[in-house]
């Protein structure tokens, strides 16, 4: 069964968009409470792979992080 694309907002204080799913990522932006993302898919241990918008970067983000929006 395919993904479907989701608008999200971000439900932390403040967190960060990756470029891998893990902290070992590299920081591409910071994000704060309630900025609207779209989910593109799930990772298998439990981050989201999202786009935003900002210069044109795209990263991923924790889905505990994420909030149905």
């Amino acid at each position: 069964q395919a993904y479907r694309y989701r608008k999200v907002s971000v439900s932390a204080k403040a967190t960060y968009i990756r470029s891998m799913p893990g902290k070992n990522g590299k920081k591409l932006a910071r994000v704060y409470l309630g900025t609207g993302v779209e989910r593109v898919a799930v990772c298998d241990n439990g981050w989201s792979k999202v786009t935003y918008e900002k210069k044109g970067k795209k990263g991923t983000e924790k889905i505990r992080d994420l909030e149905s929006g």
